[in-house]
């Protein structure tokens, strides 16, 4: 089950061969920079204002003589360039794993960094100029709080982050909220006999509701996927489906639309032969369903990173993330016609012995424009930000 961990860790195109009779989209390759003197360099989240994709925002960490720093960079609409975020003073590790905006000028990103002290939640705050850290809220007595998700649905006023705390050897997941000056701490339920748990992503509509997704460990050991709702004053656990003979499974990323909730979220599940392949539920209001998605043939490994929709009804969505195609790790698309899902075609860099597609971004206006964002290794072994374009 490793494999569904987020990794808290003239150009010529090469496609990866994907079942015949896929959609014929069109995903392309973009150009985007990395940090001058970067032995690795990593995209893990994007968010773009709402209504286009004139203004987006990528985060992640570039690594720079063993040493992981924050690392963000904007899309204005034709290309991406650095941004500069804050790495804290005396920090030893830093990095950026998830990003909201809420308008041109505002963006908030949330991660994590680490001290001799220990690992500690990390928010920062872009103002269409300059980044600036948040004090964030840090469970109690824990060694380690991490947070991996974040969204801003409410204009600049509120936000909700999530992921995962440590204390005293055991991870459980945790939320905080935004109230438009200060983060706090928000009291979570667990699942009955969870040995562990953690949130991967969280969606919201407004300031009464949240969706957030993640994984917990069942008390026999196996990882399930695990969902819990805000309705503006408490969270409460949501049962998830699974496939048929599935033995564990994770939920990675959800995306939350339109005045009657619509949430969908994707991940990965083990089959009951154990290979691994893609996992995608919708939220209808009351329950969430499964979806039937589609994996490459004769993939060895397929799972679903990043999932958005780009419209109030939830009919035009995309997923993206990653399958291994003969030993190889690749890009991996897929698109919501509304009725069903099918697999895109998306490149690779040449050369690479790895890419992935670590998450993405919407907006349906004339046409409808998606982004992703991730990583990929060159044959020399260095991780380069990686970042693709569909339209």
């Amino acid at each position: 089950m490793e494999r569904f961990d987020r990794l808290i860790i003239a150009v010529t195109l090469i496609f990866a061969s994907i079942a015949p009779g896929a959609n014929a989209a069109t995903w392309s390759l973009q150009t985007t920079p990395n940090p001058a003197g970067a032995n690795h360099s990593y995209l893990y989240g994007i968010g773009c204002e709402p209504s286009s994709t004139s203004l987006c925002m990528a985060v992640g960490k570039s690594t720079t003589s063993g040493v992981d720093k924050v690392l963000a960079e904007r899309w204005n609409g034709s290309s991406w360039a650095l941004s500069s975020p804050e790495s804290p003073l005396g920090s030893n590790g830093s990095t950026l794993n998830a990003v909201a905006c809420s308008t041109t000028t505002w963006c908030m990103a949330a991660g994590s960094y680490s001290t001799t002290g220990g690992t500690f939640a990390l928010a920062e705050l872009w103002n269409g100029t300059a980044w600036t850290i948040e004090k964030t809220a840090n469970a109690p007595e824990a060694s380690a709080t991490v947070l991996n998700g974040i969204s801003c649905a409410n204009g600049t006023s509120a936000c909700t982050a999530v992921g995962y705390a440590i204390t005293k050897g055991v991870t459980t997941a945790v939320a905080e909220r935004w109230n438009g000056t200060s983060w706090s701490m928000q009291s979570v339920p667990l699942p009955a006999g969870a040995l562990s748990s953690e949130f991967e992503s969280v969606g919201c509509r407004g300031s009464s509701f949240c969706m957030a997704v993640g994984q917990y460990t069942s008390s026999s050991g196996e990882r399930r996927s695990l969902s819990a709702m805000w309705n503006g004053s408490t969270w409460a656990l949501k049962t998830v489906p699974e496939p048929a003979g599935a033995t564990e499974s994770v939920l990675l990323d959800v995306t939350c639309t339109g005045s009657v909730v619509i949430c969908t979220a994707g991940g990965g599940y083990y089959n009951s032969s154990f290979l691994q392949e893609t996992l995608i539920v919708r939220w209808n209001g009351t329950a969430w369903s499964l979806q039937a998605s589609p994996n490459p043939i004769g993939s060895g490994a397929s799972v679903l990173q990043g999932v958005v929709c780009a419209n109030a009804e939830s009919t035009s969505c995309s997923a993206v993330g990653d399958w291994v195609d003969e030993g190889q790790n690749v890009t991996l698309a897929e698109q919501w016609s509304g009725k069903t899902w099918s697999l895109e075609s998306t490149p690779n860099p040449v050369g690479a012995t790895f890419s992935a597609l670590w998450d993405g971004m919407c907006r349906e206006t004339t046409e409808l424009i998606c982004l992703a964002v991730g990583w990929s290794t060159n044959s020399s072994g260095v991780d380069t930000t990686l970042a693709e374009i569909r339209k």
